[in-house]
């Protein structure tokens, strides 16, 4: 148990009681079991960040949410008080500056240690991404199953619809930094299942 899980466990707790849901209407619409969740809710297990986007989804609630940083000055986060959001699998999330209101747009800086990557992720929206430090591999899995790998070094940018399953694997032998901003319009209504399921018929498969 991990004080990372404990704090992500509260705050998905409280945005689950907030939405009014219990832990088996929860588990059906996700498709997790209640026993799997509440492990995760009292921070005695981790969490996938494709499993945290379905929750999130569900609650109606964005990842930056899960950062608890005081943002009264306006949306000045110094960079000794970025927050870790989430880890997840030798990958450490950590909350920046945002905006949550009409428009979605969420920063974090993500940190992948030399070997590692993170779970296959998807949620709408797009994904900007921008090498920081470090040899970076950003897969992307399409509609048909096929992979698309995208190598990136110190410097370098790529933007991506996030409806694709993407994951970033570290290929270099330092700690690799890298910027993740993830854009979102708020009134975009499409659910990531009907939107692949609408991807994949358009790419004929």
């Amino acid at each position: 148990m991990t004080l990372e899980n404990i704090v992500l466990g509260k705050k998905l707790k409280a945005f689950r009681k907030e939405a009014g849901l219990s832990l088996s209407e929860v588990a059906e619409q996700a498709g997790l079991s209640s026993a799997f969740i509440s492990m995760v809710e009292n921070g005695k297990s981790g969490i996938s960040y494709t499993r945290l986007h379905v929750l999130l989804r569900i609650y109606n609630r964005n990842l930056i949410e899960l950062d608890e940083t005081d943002r009264s000055d306006g949306s000045v986060v110094k960079a000794g008080n970025a927050r870790t959001v989430v880890t997840d699998n030798h990958t450490i999330l950590q909350a920046m500056s945002s905006i949550n209101d009409e428009e979605y747009i969420g920063g974090f800086r993500m940190f992948v240690e030399p070997g590692c990557h993170n779970s296959f992720d998807q949620h709408v929206g797009h994904e900007f991404t921008y090498v920081i430090h470090g040899d970076i591999q950003v897969v992307l899995r399409h509609p048909d199953g096929t992979e698309e790998r995208r190598d990136l070094t110190t410097g370098d940018t790529t933007i991506h619809d996030s409806m694709l399953k993407h994951s970033w694997y570290n290929v270099g032998d330092d700690v690799a930094t890298v910027l993740i901003i993830e854009i979102k319009n708020q009134h975009q209504d499409e659910s990531c299942a009907d939107r692949y399921e609408r991807l994949a018929k358009e790419n004929d498969v």
